[in-house]
């Protein structure tokens, strides 16, 4: 998502891969971009004034290129001719990153630097001159097989100035430049999400143990009871006895909007809207295998579906909601 919340980037996962600027309120696409990375598009990052536009890819090396994305836009009609012609004036820098599974892509307050999480480690990419430039993160006085960085580091924000990373084991790793600093436990399962608050309020975290959490600028679990503090999404009831019943309660998403609210989305297909611990359900969804039956109802405004595992669910056309 563009730092202006209205455009968001998209990539493919062709063997020549296509990355695309859509503008979420008039559905155009604004660029296209292709070359350089192959075998699908794994993790795409805007800059955090939006110039920039990073993607990696999902070859054995995940190699990752930076773009001045903006160089590559035009309007639709003509934006396959154009983005072809640009690219390579739109390449800041590509390089190989590591043959690790990467997680996720993000880059530092000031735009310079790309940090990657991956698999039992953390990079941290410069990117000047044509190239990019990879140094692991460091975690000195640790045996190796204990070494807290020696898991999955699935998520990260800042704060501040300081990196966040969330891990397989519910910890949060705090990294001062490209050192580890401390560390402590956050949840009871992996930390899959992390949500950077604006102006260094805290991080947002959320948790296959089925729980969102904030956390204050010192990553001190917040107590204000005009937060969400320690949202439990398998128990949020709707009302009085209309519970949510999410199907799968691992959290994967959250982020914060701009009015304070907490936008909530669960492996099982739930997007759920959070104002002041009153949960709202946005969007509701079939969330694994292959969607194999739909069938209208004659005399009702309804429709059933069932997906390839066995679920399911009869929707009301309008509002499209389960029932």
């Amino acid at each position: 998502m563009h730092p202006n919340m209205i455009y968001v980037a998209t990539g493919d996962v062709g063997e020549v891969p296509k990355i695309c600027i859509w503008d979420t309120a008039t559905t155009e696409c604004l660029a296209r971009i292709t070359g350089f990375l192959n075998k699908g598009i794994s993790n795409l990052s805007f800059s955090p004034d939006g110039t920039y536009l990073a993607a990696s890819a999902g070859d054995e090396n995940h190699c990752v290129a930076i773009y001045d994305w903006d160089k590559c836009t035009t309007a639709s009609k003509n934006v396959a001719n154009k983005s072809k012609k640009n690219n390579h004036e739109a390449l800041i820098g590509t390089g190989q990153l590591t043959s690790a599974h990467v997680f996720q892509l993000l880059f530092n307050p000031s735009g310079d630097q790309l940090v990657a999480t991956a698999l039992g480690e953390v990079n941290f990419i410069s990117f000047w001159g044509g190239a990019v430039r990879v140094q692991k993160g460091e975690c000195s006085g640790a045996q190796s097989e204990k070494r807290p960085d020696a898991q999955a580091l699935l998520c990260a924000a800042y704060l501040g100035t300081a990196l966040v990373t969330g891990c397989f084991d519910g910890r949060l790793l705090i990294w001062k430049g490209k050192k580890l600093s401390h560390y402590f436990k956050a949840h009871d399962g992996p930390v899959n999400t992390i949500w950077g608050r604006p102006n260094l309020d805290g991080v947002i975290t959320g948790s296959s143990d089925g729980t969102v959490k904030v956390w204050d600028q010192s990553l001190n679990q917040m107590k204000s009871v005009d937060t969400v503090m320690n949202v439990e999404v398998r128990k949020i009831s709707i009302g009085q006895d209309k519970s949510i019943g999410c199907l799968n309660t691992k959290v994967s998403s959250v982020c914060e909007k701009s009015d304070g609210n907490i936008l909530i989305g669960t492996r099982g297909g739930d997007i759920i809207e959070i104002t002041k611990n009153n949960p709202k359900v946005l969007i509701r969804s079939h969330y694994r295998h292959a969607l194999k039956g739909l069938a209208t109802n004659p005399k009702k405004a309804e429709y059933a579906t069932i997906d390839q595992s066995g679920l399911f669910s009869v929707w009301d056309v309008d509002p499209c909601t389960l029932r």
